[in-house]
């Protein structure tokens, strides 16, 4: 009798260690936490990542596997880099068009010369008016007495349009140095994004790009 009483709590003992070895820990997870979630960045350089998106962001994301972030990254980058590259283009342009017009309607031989004198043909109508205004100042050795520098405006009018063509190329060359700000501030962006990825930070950045490549933009949000 005492020998099958300890086989039956044995047996019973038996049952239950094996019931406890098939039991499983269902998924538990937090409000921003996963605790049995797999950390997909493991074995990733966080650092690494960060130099790789400095050097040409989107590049550090699709060494993270976040090929969505990295393609918004890049496609931004690309698109003020040839913003920058066709601004400047086309101010140099506008530029050069200038001093050709400067060049048929106030016979200004287009030489080698500064900016200050091709500022000051736009300002005057002529070099004669412009030494006067210089000796009124006493300003004598601003004054231009090389007729190589001799210009004449035909009409007042032609003058105002060597003024326009004048604006719209600083206007571009502005334009140059806003792309190019928007390349450095990608860079400073995806930095952060990364850093705030790999170290689970509660501040996410999403950048997104239209379909046709348009328009493009990153959203912030921050979770406390």
């Amino acid at each position: 009798m005492k020998t099958t009483f300890c086989k039956l709590i044995s047996l019973l003992m038996l049952s239950a260690f094996t019931a406890g070895a098939q039991l499983t820990v269902e998924e538990i997870t937090t409000d921003s936490i996963n605790l049995f979630a797999e950390n997909k960045e493991t074995f990733k350089s966080s650092k690494l990542a960060m130099s790789a998106t400095v050097l040409l962001p989107g590049l550090g994301h699709q060494y993270l596997g976040r090929s969505n972030s990295a393609l918004a990254y890049l496609s931004m980058d690309l698109l003020a880099f040839f913003g920058a590259v066709f601004c400047e283009q086309y101010s140099r342009k506008l530029q050069s068009e200038a001093k050709g017009y400067a060049g048929l309607y106030a016979s200004v031989q287009n030489s080698k010369k500064d900016g200050r004198f091709w500022q000051m043909v736009g300002a005057f109508n002529s070099m004669k008016e412009y030494n006067e205004a210089v000796r009124l100042n006493r300003m004598i050795d601003d004054e231009y007495n090389d007729e190589s520098f001799h210009w004449y405006w035909m009409d007042e009018s032609y003058r105002d349009e060597y003024n326009e063509i004048r604006n719209n190329s600083h206007k571009f060359h502005t334009a140059t140095a806003f792309f190019i700000g928007a390349m450095v501030l990608n860079r400073v962006v995806s930095f952060v994004d990364i850093r705030a990825k790999t170290r689970h930070k509660g501040i996410k950045f999403t950048p997104s790009v239209s379909s046709n490549l348009q328009s493009s933009g990153i959203s912030v949000t921050a979770s406390f």
